[in-house]
């Protein structure tokens, strides 16, 4: 997982955890992290929210990121400053009332005047999916406004321009220039070469579109192409226009998910969207580069587990760039590595990256045999297989 989970809290919500993979988990981290990591899908600058040395606690869900702050009143306006400085399409400031609370798993309470909420992953998908709106979904920061005092430090700060102030605090009239626009859901299909959909869940390898605009060299994230190569995004008038003119311009990005986008990525013309999703025009994109892997026991059989030590468990080879693979029947496998990405793996120390599940303990996998870059290769028929020895039920390994 990209994600630093120590000395991180992790509390299994649904699903298994195993070895480095982890699917329904929820991920708590107390007090400040002065060191905390940028997430591949995070706007450039919003990490130096979360490294604030006034964040108390933090809750990860599916990719939902809730990030709290027990602020002095210069720090809660240092919290605005930053966050009017991430590179986003809105600076949504929330102004509400209230002296909350929030508790850990192990029900110890944090005293917190701002949040942070990060929409992502598994959470911003069923976001869009069930409940699709015509909005950005970018973060959002709350605070929470308790006393004349705090009013007062609020009322004489100079406000970024940026910021949109969104007050429901009653009884106080605190607004902003800058407001949010009216935008519309519009609908795009993006497909590779051969028409099926721009991504390929079995290699790791998605497609990102990224909004552009000139002068700048970083981009506004909107997202990935869906499963059925479906793909949304909010637009107002004045966007649409600037899209038509060129003053700003899509992206499509094709590759594992640590590939960065690029001002000069593929080109998503905006006038193959459209506002109901029957009327989109299908959009192509090059596949990026596929490699692929054999794993197989040492007696030439395919690495398939029998008896499973705990339902659900199978072998996973873990590569950087392109995280976890899984043999398939016949134990081939396939990633997805850009040419400098399988350099790169080639130049590195070679490491254990064949998750073993263990037979001892439930619901875990261990890091037992090495899968050398060197094994991989874009040519299928062209590839050594790695043999490995079959784990035995009444060993530890």
């Amino acid at each position: 997982m990209f994600r630093s989970l120590l000395p991180a809290v992790l509390v299994s919500v649904a699903g298994v955890c195993a070895g480095p993979i982890a699917f329904g988990l929820a991920e708590e981290r107390i007090g400040p992290d002065l060191m905390a990591h940028p997430q591949p899908d995070w706007a450039h600058g919003l990490v130096e929210l979360p490294r604030h040395g006034s964040r108390v606690y933090s809750l990860w869900v599916n990719g939902n990121d809730t990030f709290y702050f027990n602020a002095k009143p210069d720090d809660v306006t240092d919290l605005i400053t930053k966050f009017s400085k991430v590179r986003l399409r809105d600076h949504v400031v929330r102004l509400v009332p209230g002296d909350p609370t929030v508790a850990s798993f192990k029900k110890q309470e944090f005293a917190y005047n701002v949040s942070l909420n990060v929409l992502g992953g598994i959470a911003l998908w069923h976001t869009k999916t069930t409940d699709p709106q015509p909005q950005t979904y970018e973060p959002v920061l709350t605070v929470y406004v308790a006393g004349e005092q705090q009013q007062k430090a609020l009322q004489e700060y100079a406000w970024p321009e940026s910021i949109v102030i969104q007050n429901d605090v009653a009884d106080w009239d605190l607004s902003s220039q800058a407001k949010q626009p009216f935008r519309k859901l519009l609908h795009a299909v993006i497909q590779f070469d051969d028409g099926k959909p721009a991504v390929d869940f079995e290699s790791g390898m998605s497609t990102t579109v990224t909004l552009w605009e000139k002068d700048q060299e970083h981009g506004f994230d909107l997202g990935t192409v869906g499963n059925e190569g479906q793909f949304t995004a909010a637009f107002s008038l004045d966007e649409l226009a600037a899209l038509k003119k060129g003053d700003l311009w899509l992206t499509m990005t094709v590759g594992n998910y640590t590939v960065k986008p690029k001002p000069a990525d593929p080109r998503l013309d905006v006038d193959s969207f459209a506002f109901t999703p029957d009327g989109a025009k299908p959009v192509s994109v090059a596949r990026s580069t596929t490699y692929y892997g054999r794993l197989l026991f040492e007696d030439g059989s395919p690495p398939v587990l029998n008896p499973l030590p705990w339902p659900g468990a199978e072998i996973q080879v873990d590569f950087p760039y392109a995280g976890p693979a899984r043999p398939d029947a016949d134990g081939y496998f396939r990633i997805a590595l850009t040419a400098e990405q399988f350099e790169n793996l080639k130049a590195r120390k070679p490491r254990k990256n064949i998750y073993i599940p263990l037979y001892t303990e439930a619901n875990h996998s261990r890091a037992l045999h090495t899968f050398p870059a060197e094994n991989l290769s874009p040519d299928a028929e062209k590839l050594t297989a790695v043999r490995i020895p079959r784990p035995k039920p009444d060993s530890s390994e």
